[in-house]
């Protein structure tokens, strides 16, 4: 895509666009030429292409093969397309033919084993008689049962046989 971008600039400043392979295959497909792709494309690929233009250019050669109805060298392109990003779709405006040569390939190309999501391991658990809560706990019960226990102990008198109704 950059070459293309460079190819544009050029032409809209008057100078001579750069001939390198890629450009040459890109001009070739754009006015349907398609016999004269595949060529350029094969230069270029043994060249030092950046990521991008590798993409673009396994692109143009699916494209090309879908064209010449060579299934194989179709979905190969397409595999090797996915081999330089596996995020890689054909644009929305492809045939039905290329989609169905893209999902071949995107059949034959797994998507890599994602790890398990592992939770983090719990942190270590104190023992319960060192925990501040189990030992306020504790400390509540006594205080209610000792409670309970005073209440429940007090001499009771009925009322009216002594003044406060309690024994003292």
């Amino acid at each position: 895509m950059p070459a293309l971008v460079a190819c544009l600039l050029c032409w809209t400043l008057g100078a001579t666009p750069p001939s390198t392979p890629l450009v040459i295959a890109e001009s070739a497909y754009a006015e349907r030429r398609y016999e004269d792709v595949l060529a350029p494309l094969d230069v270029a690929l043994q060249g030092t292409l950046t990521r991008a233009e590798r993409l673009r250019a396994h692109e143009l050669q699916a494209l090309v093969h879908s064209a010449f109805d060579d299934s194989q060298a179709a979905i190969q392109a397409f595999t090797r397309a996915l081999d330089v990003d596996l995020r890689y779709e054909p644009g929305p405006r492809v045939s039905p033919k290329v989609r169905g040569f893209y999902a071949e390939a995107r059949r034959r190309k797994p998507l890599p084993a994602i790890a398990p999501f592992a939770l983090p391991a719990p942190p270590p658990q104190r023992p319960l008689v060192r925990s501040g809560w189990f030992w306020a706990a504790v400390g509540a019960a006594t205080v209610g049962a000792a409670t309970l226990i005073y209440v429940q102990q007090r001499a009771h008198v009925p009322e009216g046989n002594l003044p406060g109704g309690v024994l003292r």
